[in-house]
């Protein structure tokens, strides 16, 4: 298998989250940006924030951002609770989902826009990756773009997986 690539449609997702409900890609409305993550990777502990402010930048109902934990339940829950996150995971614990879009570390983002077309793919941390998604957003709900991470930030401009 290979990573699901730019132009290809998105595998179907239908996964359970840390709140109970059921998130179903053909359900969603807008585009849904999926990030596909581990509690253990240092990577994904130094993206979640960032994600958190992408998350927050733009009124919820046009768009959707879900956390895709590889690990379970309980684990998810710690590190929702250590970085604050507010946006839904979901539980890929048997990685049924992670086989089917395959990515090739953690964290990656899929951008699934209408019609379920994978529109990006970043793999690990990438400083502008993230700059470009928020403004990508901002175009679908129709806001102005907003800097998640600016030039000053100490984090570093990327960081593999």
């Amino acid at each position: 298998m290979a990573t699901v690539a730019v132009g290809e449609r998105a595998p179907g997702l239908a996964l359970r989250g840390l709140d109970g409900q059921t998130y179903r890609l053909h359900e969603a409305t807008g585009p849904v940006l999926a990030v596909f993550f581990k509690v253990s990777c240092e990577t994904c502990r130094l993206a979640f924030p960032y994600f958190e402010r992408l998350f927050q930048a733009y009124p919820q109902g046009g768009w959707h951002l879900w956390g895709i934990s590889q690990d379970s339940s309980s684990d998810s829950q710690a590190f929702v609770e250590e970085h604050g996150v507010t946006f839904p995971i979901l539980l890929d614990a048997d990685w049924a989902i992670s086989q089917a879009y395959d990515p090739e570390g953690v964290p990656t983002s899929f951008l699934i826009g209408p019609g379920a077309e994978v529109t990006r793919v970043v793999p690990a941390f990438q400083k502008a990756a993230l700059n470009e998604l928020s403004a990508t957003i901002a175009g679908y709900v129709g806001a102005e773009p907003a800097v998640i991470i600016p030039d000053n930030d100490p984090a570093p401009p990327f960081r593999p997986g």
